[in-house]
């Protein structure tokens, strides 16, 4: 999403089926893509005035949480400006969505949706099945009409009313389909997530050793106990887990960044925490699919 800022944690080996594309029709910015291995997108609408929607379009099971709570495989993410997040998924999966400027709805369309464009909390819109369909149909045909109008020839392409008019459709039938008497409102801020919010407060420094679980403990203000259940449900895993995770990722970008041009493999290592290179250069290996040492001279090939 562009309109939000994003840190990705890659936590499982990936496959080759990762694909973003943009599309803008009229007002409305859809993006849809493949996520193509386990992935936490931890992060917070920066944009001011904006609506996100988030929409898993071939989920077939609750392999997607927003916050801790499971994505159902109609449901929609409401994620209003100012509103944190973190969607985990542990399969492959497609997803799309739509970013709104809030000018576009009418006073009758921001009364629908329940107040949701004020509160800067995200929120899950459990859809009827029909009317979810309804809308990816419709969705579809915005990115049809887009896809022609980004076309070379142009000769396809729709007018501004045209456009106008396919965004206010796209716009009207989400709003129909959250404000439908057989949605249902399921709130996606609960206790878990706020909890590990409080452990990251202070934030993730890429560029050194990551925190300890008694200071994650410390900075939450829970007991040990306390915050794994809150890392189980926000996450999917432990927190030993998700800081080796956290460390695996943040050593990979070290290594791929120009900066780290001339440094030896182990100096980047060690700087990051790492104690046991062999045992971490193998738990490398298995979630991005090289040695640390391999990483390092593709970025030097690259940049030589």
């Amino acid at each position: 999403m562009r309109e939000a800022d994003v840190s990705f944690l890659l936590t499982s080996r990936g496959l080759p089926e990762w694909s973003v594309h943009n599309r803008r029709c009229g007002d409305v910015v859809i993006q849809h893509g493949r996520c193509g291995a386990g992935m936490v997108a931890d992060g917070t609408i920066g944009q001011p005035g904006v609506l996100v929607f988030v929409m898993q379009s071939t989920l077939d099971r609750h392999a997607v949480t927003l916050n801790g709570v499971p994505v159902a495989r109609h449901g929609i993410a409401v994620l209003p400006p100012g509103s944190r997040f973190v969607f985990a998924n542990a399969v492959p999966h497609s997803w799309i969505s739509l970013t709104l400027p809030l000018a576009m709805l009418t006073p009758a369309q921001v009364d629908r949706l329940a107040g949701r464009t004020r509160s800067a909390t995200a929120s899950l819109i459990q859809a009827e099945a029909e009317t979810f369909a309804a809308l990816l149909a419709q969705i579809d045909k915005g990115r049809s009409q887009a896809a022609r109008d980004e076309a070379p020839s142009g000769d396809d392409a729709a007018s501004p009313e045209q456009a106008h008019d396919a965004a206010t459709a796209i716009s009207q039938m989400l709003v129909e389909v959250i404000g439908a008497p057989g949605s249902r409102h399921v709130p996606a801020a609960p206790h878990h997530h706020l909890i590990v919010r409080r452990a990251f407060e202070q934030g993730r420094d890429a560029t050194g050793p990551v925190p300890g679980l008694a200071d994650l403990c410390v900075a939450a203000g829970v007991c040990e106990r306390t915050l794994r259940r809150a890392f189980g449900a926000v996450y999917g895993m432990p927190p030993s887990r998700y800081l080796k995770l956290l460390q695996l990722n943040h050593v990979h970008a070290s290594l791929l960044d120009p900066s780290a041009r001339g440094r030896l493999v182990t100096d980047v290592l060690t700087s990051h925490g790492v104690t046991e290179l062999g045992r971490f250069a193998a738990q490398y290996r298995t979630l991005f699919g090289e040695l640390p040492s391999q990483t390092m001279r593709r970025l030097e090939r690259s940049t030589g």
